[in-house]
């Protein structure tokens, strides 16, 4: 008799049209920059020089399954900057666009993420921070150090016959949109406690609906339930009227 389970999967999905690829990224791995803090992000962007970046060669974004996942991206909007969260567990990530700098981009990009991963320390059992990954064109770190999957939070609410309830904090790690996926639940140690399979469909104007089926704790729950996805718009705080995301977005 398996056991009542109920999950809140903390899902945002930004999705965009977009006409124009993102072309080619120089890849110019640098020491990572990260802020833990907002009072750090002035500090932590004197480092964005890229008139001294080194190159070591080129990439495509669809290469980079990270970037390639946001749609955001494919349309090329200078001065733009990407950040994730920071350790990779934490997920979550930040697109800032049309700035009239590239430190200005990156300062947006890094207090966008900060302000989005803010209170998943008790999902990931340690301290989250960003880290600026993408600039314009060059990419900040060798494609094979980003993480090539989704991460958001979770909570997980178990009830046995006796009515005891257990509740658990974790990170979920998804492909994104599409049929028959493998997902993975992680509690707030980084353990694996969950394997399974998902569909998720999208539809018009970021609305989208699909189902998963989990196996946890070594078979002893089985859970299965509905996904649904909301678009996120954020308004644009300079004003303009060209679009309402315009600043910014988060996936």
């Amino acid at each position: 008799m398996h056991k009542p389970v109920s999950i809140i999967f903390v899902l945002a999905f930004l999705l965009l049209s977009a006409c124009a690829s993102g072309g080619n990224l120089l890849v110019t791995p640098t020491p990572p920059i990260i802020a833990y803090e907002s009072t750090q992000i002035d500090k932590t962007t004197v480092k964005v020089n890229l008139a001294t970046m080194k190159e070591i060669g080129q990439t495509g974004l669809k290469d980079v399954p990270l970037l390639n996942m946001s749609r955001s991206l494919k349309n090329y909007r200078p001065n733009r900057a990407y950040a994730i969260g920071y350790p990779d567990e934490c997920g979550g990530s930040w697109h800032s666009w049309s700035y009239q700098s590239e430190e200005f981009a990156a300062k947006a990009a890094l207090k966008g993420c900060l302000h989005y991963v803010k209170g998943r320390e008790k999902h990931v059992g340690k301290k989250c921070g960003a880290r600026l990954v993408l600039v314009n064109k060059k990419l900040l770190a060798n494609p094979e150090d980003l993480p090539n999957r989704h991460s958001v939070p979770f909570v997980m609410e178990t009830s046995s016959t006796e009515s005891q309830e257990t509740i658990i904090y974790g990170m979920f790690e998804y492909e994104g949109p599409g049929e028959n996926l493998s997902m993975t639940l992680f509690n707030d140690s980084g353990k694996k406690i969950c394997d399974g399979r998902y569909t998720l469909t999208v539809m018009q104007a970021a609305i989208g609906s699909g189902a998963f089926e989990l196996d946890c704790f070594e078979g002893k729950l089985q859970a299965q339930g509905e996904l649904s996805l909301k678009r996120i718009r954020l308004k644009n705080k300079r004003g303009t009227e060209n679009s309402q995301i315009k600043a910014g977005c988060r996936f």
